[in-house]
């Protein structure tokens, strides 16, 4: 009696390969948590942890929000002697929240991006390599001491969700 085990085998096999085809599955991972980070850091505000990463001082907020200066006129640096505007390196049109968004001209946020490497996918900042930005994420987390760019408990767990859904679904 022949048997077809060896063909059922290889059968299932390229179904499975195709299910977990890394790009079909690893990219749809990527790009959502990497959506799940940007309004966590750069909207909500929220460390890994879940707490809030911090408050801007009010100095600080004098700057974002060009606001509470005492002259309308820039005393200081190249604009100087010129009207206060958002747009002259003294104001940045920033809500007067003080939550810490790590968002200021935007730079970091728009330059996330999911890329592609040799064995997967990962999130991560496409900044030139200068100090200055290669700096600024691990900068933000000695200033406020938090974690702020690894995936949370409830990012880990949507990762659950989206394997099982991939899975299901193909």
């Amino acid at each position: 009696m022949a048997s077809n085990i060896n063909q059922v085998v290889l059968q299932i096999k390229t179904i499975i390969d195709q299910k977990l085809d890394p790009d079909k599955y690893l990219r749809t991972l990527s790009e959502n948590r990497r959506a799940d980070i940007k309004r966590r850091v750069h909207v909500d505000g929220i460390s890994t942890d879940g707490s809030k990463i911090g408050t801007y001082s009010t100095e600080y907020m004098k700057r974002r929000t060009n606001s509470g200066f005492k002259s309308s006129v820039v005393v200081r640096g190249d604009d100087k002697g010129q009207k206060r505007t958002p747009t002259n390196g003294k104001g940045f049109n920033r809500t007067q929240d003080t939550d810490v968004v790590i968002s200021l001209t935007r730079e970091l946020e728009l330059s996330l991006a999911v890329i592609p490497t040799p064995l997967n996918y990962k999130v991560a900042y496409l900044l030139p390599l200068t100090d200055n930005n290669r700096s600024k994420v691990k900068l933000m987390e000695e200033k406020y001491n938090k974690k702020i760019w690894q995936l949370t408990e409830q990012e880990l767990e949507a990762n659950k969700e989206d394997i099982l859904y991939i899975l299901a679904n193909g």
